[in-house]
């Protein structure tokens, strides 16, 4: 059973630090740097997402949400509009909205 708790200022702002640091590490990320999205699987997972932009410096955000059984962007985001991406998400629970997100952007990537 995953443990659920609030996302706070405070737990957002650890989780999007821990993040942040994570991707520096990733060479396949920090190579794009700061020229990458961040993605947010869903609404839930924005503060995250936010401060990982800030840390990075990223040059945009983006998150999908579910609606009518679909996961879709809310944005108007066009084939290729998307810069090299990284997910960002608050919960282990949400491993299924992260896979829908991923083939959502492989859609949108450019050919």
């Amino acid at each position: 059973m995953p443990l659920a708790f609030p996302l706070t200022t405070d737990t957002a702002r650890v989780l999007a630090v821990a993040l942040s640091r994570k991707f520096r590490v990733e060479r396949d990320i920090s190579s794009h740097l700061p020229k990458v999205s961040i993605i947010s699987p869903s609404s839930g997972g924005i503060p995250v997402a936010f401060g990982v932009r800030d840390a990075l410096s990223a040059q945009q955000i983006y998150w999908a949400e579910q609606e009518n059984g679909r996961r879709m962007f809310r944005q108007y985001i066009n084939q290729g509009d998307i810069a090299p991406a990284s997910s960002s998400t608050t919960s282990s629970a949400a491993v299924h909205a992260v896979a829908e997100t991923v083939a959502l952007v492989k859609e949108l990537a450019p050919k």
